[in-house]
């Protein structure tokens, strides 16, 4: 733009943000002439000049009847080739255009709904497109809130319905739908007497498995169930303290004392017989004494003279309150004179014992071993590993058995020493399973595989195959799949988990959301595929495409493009990358790389194509959003120059911009932690390297973070960067 025209629409009365618009249209060579008009907020230019730049139709809607908010979702669908005509009424709040245009792009037409909340409405579509029916809440007038909660439910399957009230806010059926899936007796709190706070109160306690019973009174207030919780979990007497006359405060102090008693208690025994004790004479000439902790009794005869009956011991003993544990043995030694001048344990406490804690009895193997056993040549046996555990519907899986009650101890003096009860175990998170009545015993609800991490069980759908081939068909499944035989030429394995075939693999394509491991090996003839989001793993792999989002392990690699975002580790003395192309993120170890013929082999470590291309997007959308920011900012100052705030705040417009700002800076703190995560992941791969402990031969491409280098032959070496050039380090080990 020359300085001329700008001149001419600052004349005009342009602000300096529409300018700018209109000065980037020209750079783009569009014609600007559509939205240069002052009736234009500099936003709603923004979104026409991005819509004509990507040579989309927005000339038709450049009107100032459409906010700047419904002309971005208008281009937003019009990118996305669906038909905006649905929703491109200026009548249409943005919120509502929204909603219609993320359903249309998942061919979902929400116009029918269009009388409704756009939070309804938002909830309606993410339920049609988990396949979940939540139209019966929505006729029956259920809010945003409740809605959301019901579809949550419904997606992770939990049975969610009988405990669905009007009456319920979305707070409160949240914790329903969390004690649903943390498989707690959510019977007890869901009542429309309790607030959200106290289900809250309620559930932790079952989750923490303690007697709940002791405040589940609706009179008692959140805060006041809290300290009964935390009583109760703490193993605490809450006698002293259960009783809505006390507050919350009251109960918490005095939790708060009984801990502190029960530290006090905890003194050694040494602490304890060191205190003081009771001595005291009798008239029979027996010297009695009782120590501090009244758990031991001694007596010793001060006077020789005096004959002793049982009957006359015994009466002493009672006279001093010592009624329990008295050894009758020793009372006979007395009686005799056996024991004249010598002090003896006359009596015996009984100490309280404690409890056994709860403990968990599990009917699967809980500790299988997944990783594969290296052999003598320094290779990996992948056909005997334990991949998984397998469990069936209605399968028990695990037993609670509750902690021990403790046995009730004595002193001498008869004083009852309570037991303290052994500690709970918390309840057994995840998914898969359902605990039944008696609040001990887990089931599955699934044939599936079955995990065990900390305290948590994970119960993954899981369906078996004896081969793929041509003639059963490609396998498409939410869940793990396992392959007992072969994968055959031209077929297609899609799973969200796991893959895992015994057999071989030829020229088939497998996608895996989580790992893809192969007993025997792949060979694919230059014409089959594995993406995994976690590990491949296999014996062998020939002429295949390999991408991973973690680490690819083999015994041996030949003519296959690979591609690990962690790392690739070739095992075995005989392990060699031979040929092909390798992008590794962090390291390549291998055995031998290339081979004596030269056939050529490209090894590329470091920041991946995928890590720029990353950083390249988010780069893009900071500029961006800080730019629509630094407009937003400036359209609002313009309304706080304009108008007084009782005045600016009734405004739509204004208040929508005002949301928008803090929109942005959210949209823009959320892009800085991705920057700054992208930005580490890049800095970690500077000391990325190939460690090679056999023969590097001659000819192998390296490229370790753009240092390209040509090798020479080269024996059991460490390849990495040094001073801005690829360096060659002799190993110390395996020589």
């Amino acid at each position: 733009m020359t300085e001329d025209a700008r001149l001419n629409y600052i004349h005009e009365g342009f602000t300096p943000d529409q300018i700018s618009e209109i000065e980037e249209g020209m750079k783009a060579g569009i014609d600007v002439s559509v939205y240069a008009r002052k009736d234009f907020l500099a936003m709603q230019m923004r979104q026409i000049r991005k819509g004509l730049t990507d040579n989309l139709p927005m000339a038709v809607y450049a009107k100032p009847e459409y906010d700047w908010f419904q002309l971005e979702e208008i281009r937003e669908g019009l990118s996305s080739y669906i038909d905006v005509k649905k929703y491109d009424s200026p009548e249409i709040p943005y919120d509502k255009m929204r909603q219609l245009r993320k359903g249309l792009e998942k061919e979902i037409d929400l116009t029918s709904y269009l009388s409704l909340e756009a939070g309804i409405i938002r909830q309606i579509r993410k339920a049609l497109i988990s396949d979940v029916d939540i139209q019966l809440y929505v006729e029956d007038g259920y809010d945003e809130e409740q809605l959301e909660e019901i579809r949550i439910a419904l997606q992770e399957g939990l049975d969610i319905h009988q405990y669905v009230k009007k009456e319920f806010r979305g707070i409160s059926l949240h914790e329903i739908v969390e004690g649903l899936r943390k498989n707690v007796d959510v019977s007890v709190y869901a009542k429309e007497e309790y607030s959200w706070r106290q289900m809250r109160e309620i559930r932790l306690g079952q989750m923490h498995q303690i007697d709940v019973s002791f405040y589940t009174d609706p009179w008692y207030d959140y805060r006041q169930m809290k300290e009964l919780r935390l009583g109760l979990e703490a193993g605490l007497d809450i006698n002293n303290y259960v009783s809505l006359m006390y507050t919350a405060k009251e109960m918490g102090k005095r939790r708060l004392e009984l801990m502190d008693m029960g530290s006090d208690s905890a003194t050694s025994d040494k602490e304890i017989k060191s205190g003081a004790s009771e001595t005291v004479e009798s008239r029979d000439g027996l010297l009695i004494t009782i120590s501090a902790d009244e758990m031991e009794a001694c007596v010793r005869v001060v006077d020789p003279s005096v004959q002793l009956t049982r009957k006359d011991v015994l009466r002493d003993l009672k006279n001093e309150g010592i009624v329990y544990g008295i050894d009758q043995r020793e009372v006979d030694n007395l009686i005799s004179g056996r024991t004249i001048q010598d002090t003896i344990v006359i009596a015996r406490g009984k100490p309280a014992v404690q409890g056994e804690n709860g403990y968990y009895e599990f009917f699967f193997r809980t500790n299988v071993d997944h990783s594969p056993k290296v052999q003598a040549d320094g290779s990996v046996d992948y056909r005997n590993v334990d991949w998984f555990e397998q469990v069936k519907r209605q399968q028990k899986i695990a037993y609670y058995h509750a902690a021990g009650a403790g046995e009730v101890g004595y002193t001498v003096t008869g004083r009852r020493i309570a037991a303290k009860r052994g500690r709970e175990q918390s309840r057994l998170r995840g998914k898969g399973f359902l605990v039944l009545p008696d609040q001990k015993t887990y089931v599955s609800i699934m044939d599936g595989r079955i995990e065990l991490t900390d305290n948590n069980i994970e119960i993954s759908k899981m369906v078996e195959f004896q081969e793929v081939s041509l003639a059963t068909g490609n396998i498409r499944f939410d869940g793990n799949v396992y392959v007992k035989g072969n994968v055959g030429d031209g077929t297609t394995i899609a799973a969200s988990g796991d893959v895992v075939v015994d057999g071989f693999v030829e020229a088939a394509t497998i996608v895996a959301g989580g790992n893809v491991i192969l007993r025997k090996g792949m060979n694919a003839s230059g014409s089959g595929s594995i993406t995994a989001g976690g590990n491949i793993e296999g014996k062998f792999f020939e002429a295949v495409v390999l991408k991973a989002g973690n680490d690819i392990h083999a015994n041996y690699c030949m003519n296959c493009e690979a591609h690990a975002d962690g790392e690739m580790v070739i095992f075995g003395r005989n392990g060699s990358v031979v040929g092909g192309a390798v992008y590794v993120v962090k390291q390549l170890s291998a055995q031998n790389i290339g081979n004596r013929a030269g056939i050529l082999t490209r090894i590329n470590v470091g920041v991946s194509e995928k890590m720029r291309r990353e950083q390249r997007e988010v780069e893009d959308k900071l500029r961006d959003n800080k730019m629509e920011l630094m407009i937003l900012q400036n359209a609002q100052a313009d309304f706080q120059a304009k108008y007084p705030a009782e005045i600016r705040n009734t405004m739509e417009m204004y208040l929508k911009i005002d949301n928008a700002i803090f929109t942005k800076n959210k949209i823009i703190d959320d892009l800085m932690i991705r920057k700054e995560a992208i930005e580490k992941n890049i800095a970690n791969t500077m000391t990325s390297c190939i460690v090679c402990s056999g023969d590097l031969f001659e000819g192998v491409l390296i490229d370790i973070n753009g240092r390209k280098l040509k090798s020479n032959y080269a024996k059991n070496v460490t390849i990495r960067v040094s001073e801005g050039k690829i360096v060659l380090f002799a190993n110390l080990f395996n020589k």
